[in-house]
C-alpha cells in the first residue's frame, strides 16, 4: 500500500490545493493520501479562519483519505518545529514512505541542496544567524546574514513554499526518517497575494472576514464552497482580534503577578516561546495603549521582527504554549500520539495499516484519550507528557469553540464530545 503525505493547513483550501492532492496522488501511484494539517490554530499566530473540522472535511471532498491533526505546539510554533512537528508526524504513523509539497521553483534536486544549510544551522547554529533570530528575526532574514550560504540558495529560501520544502527535507535528515519527496511548482496566485479573486489562502481569507461569502465560487470545488457558505451562515470567520479581550486581559494579569511578587514581568513573559527580552519589554510598554490584537502586533513589529513573529508570540502567551514545555517534548521525539481528524469510509484500509504500524497511540474520540494513553505507555513520565500535549491542545480548542460560539449565539459544544469527520 502506498501512501503519499501532505503538510497543511488549508485555511482555507482553494483550487490550488486540490490540483496538488490530484497530482501528488498520480506521480507518486499512491493508493492513498494522508494529510497532517494544523488544528484550530495556526503557524501565523492567530485562530484558524474555520474550524478544524470544517476544513477537514473540505479536505476529505477534495480528495485525502486521511486526516491527522499537527499538533498544539508545532502547528503555531517557527518554521523548524513546524516541520519537524509534522514530520514526525508521518514518521510515526509508520505506515508513509513519501511527502509531497508545492514549491515556488519545483526543482527537487535545488530544494535538496539547500536543505543542507538548515540542517547545519540547527546542529552547528552560525552565530550572525543564530543572533538574529534571538533577536526575533524571521528565519529567512536570518538566513541572509549568513556569509557561508551560496547567494543562489538564499534566494531560493528567500520565497515561502521553497523555504517550508527545503525544512521538510532537513527535518527528514535530522530525524533519521529515510522517505522519499515529491513536488510540484506553486502556479497562478503567490502565496501572499490577497487581491480580489487571487487563487491564495491569503486572499480568500482576507475576501472572507470581508464578508464576500460568495466571492469565492469557482476557486474551490462546489460541494466545498457550498460547505463553507452553510458553514458562515452559522458561525462568522474567525480572526486574531476576536482574542483581543483575552490576550490584554492575560498579559496584564501576568504583569501584575510579577508585580505582587516583586519579580521582573519581562522574565515571566520570556518563559513563553517566541518571546525575547527586547519584545517583552517593549509589550510592557505598549499593551495597554493598543486597542486590539492586530493594533498590538503593528505596534510591536518592526523592520527586523515581522507581523507574523510578534503574533506567534502573543498566542502563545494567551494559549501557556512555554519554551520549556516545547524543550520537554521535542526531547521526547515531538510526538506522543496520532490525532484523527477525519477520513473516509470508502479508504477504511489506510486505518486498518495505521492501526498496525503506528509507533504511538491513535486517538479517534477525545473521551477516550486519556485512558488510551494510560494504557500505551508503559513509563508514566511518558503518559504524564503525552496527556499534558493532549489536554493543552484540547484547551485551546475549546477556547476556539468557545470563542466562535459566542460570537455567532451557538450552544458550546465541548472538544470531549467531537469524533472524528467521517465521508463517503
Amino acid at each position: 500500500m502506498k501512501v503519499t503525505s501532505i503538510i497543511s493547513e488549508y485555511n482555507p483550501i482553494h483550487n490550488g490545493h486540490v490540483r496538488h492532492i490530484k497530482t501528488a496522488r498520480a506521480e507518486t501511484n499512491a493508493d492513498y493520501i494522508m494529510v497532517i494539517m494544523s488544528g484550530d490554530h495556526v503557524q501565523r499566530g492567530c485562530p484558524a479562519l474555520i474550524s478544524k473540522y470544517e476544513r477537514t472535511k473540505a479536505a476529505l471532498l477534495s480528495g485525502a483519505d486521511l486526516v491527522i491533526e499537527l499538533p498544539l505546539y508545532y502547528s503555531t510554533g517557527s518554521l523548524e518545529y513546524f516541520a519537524k512537528g509534522a514530520v514526525s508526524l508521518i514518521k510515526k504513523s509508520g505506515i508513509s514512505d513519501c511527502i509531497s509539497f508545492g514549491s515556488e521553483c519545483g526543482d527537487l534536486k535545488l530544494l535538496t541542496e539547500a536543505s543542507g544549510p538548515i540542517c547545519s544551522l540547527h546542529s552547528l547554529p552560525d552565530p550572525h544567524i543564530h543572533d538574529s533570530l534571538a533577536q526575533g528575526f524571521c528565519f529567512s532574514r536570518a538566513l541572509n546574514s549568513s556569509e557561508d550560504i551560496p547567494k543562489y540558495i538564499k534566494e531560493l529560501l528567500s520565497t515561502p513554499n521553497n523555504l517550508l520544502a527545503a525544512s521538510y527535507i532537513a527535518a527528514s535528515k535530522e530525524l533519521s526518517f529515510a522517505c522519499n519527496f515529491h513536488t510540484i511548482k506553486r502556479e497562478g496566485s503567490a502565496y501572499h497575494d490577497d487581491s480580489l479573486n487571487a487563487l491564495s489562502s491569503t486572499a480568500l481569507r482576507k475576501e472572507i472576514l470581508s464578508g464576500l461569502h460568495n466571492s469565492f465560487s469557482g476557486r474551490m470545488p462546489d460541494d466545498v464552497s457550498a460547505s463553507l457558505i452553510e458553514y458562515l451562515k452559522k458561525y462568522p470567520a474567525m480572526s486574531e482580534n476576536d482574542y483581543s479581550l483575552l490576550l490584554f486581559a492575560k498579559i496584564q494579569n501576568l504583569v501584575k503577578s510579577a508585580l505582587c511578587k516583586g519579580s521582573d514581568p519581562d522574565k515571566l513573559l520570556t518563559s513563553y516561546l517566541d518571546v525575547s527580552d527586547s519584545l517583552a519589554n517593549k509589550m510592557i510598554n505598549t499593551y495597554s495603549s493598543a486597542g486590539s490584537y492586530t493594533e498590538l502586533c503593528m505596534q510591536l513589529k518592526s523592520k527586523d521582527v515581522n507581523y507574523s513573529r510578534i503574533s506567534r508570540a502573543l498566542l502563545h502567551i494567551l494559549l501557556d504554549i512555554r519554551q520549556d514545555y516545547m524543550t520537554e517534548y521535542i526531547s521526547g521525539d515531538y510526538n506522543y500520539f496520532i490525532k484523527l481528524l477525519g477520513f473516509r469510509e470508502a479508504s477504511s484500509d489506510i486505518l486498518h495499516e495505521l492501526k498496525l504500524h503506528s509507533t504511538v497511540p491513535i486517538i479517534a474520540k477525545n473521551a477516550d484519550a486519556e485512558k488510551t494513553i494510560r494504557t500505551y505507555f508503559t513509563s508514566t513520565h511518558k503518559s504524564d507528557t503525552a496527556l499534558r500535549m493532549f489536554r493543552e491542545g484540547l484547551l485551546a480548542s475549546n477556547l476556539y469553540i468557545k470563542t466562535a460560539c459566542s460570537n455567532s449565539r451557538q450552544s458550546f459544544i465541548s472538544e470531549y464530545e467531537r469524533t472524528p469527520i467521517i465521508m463517503p
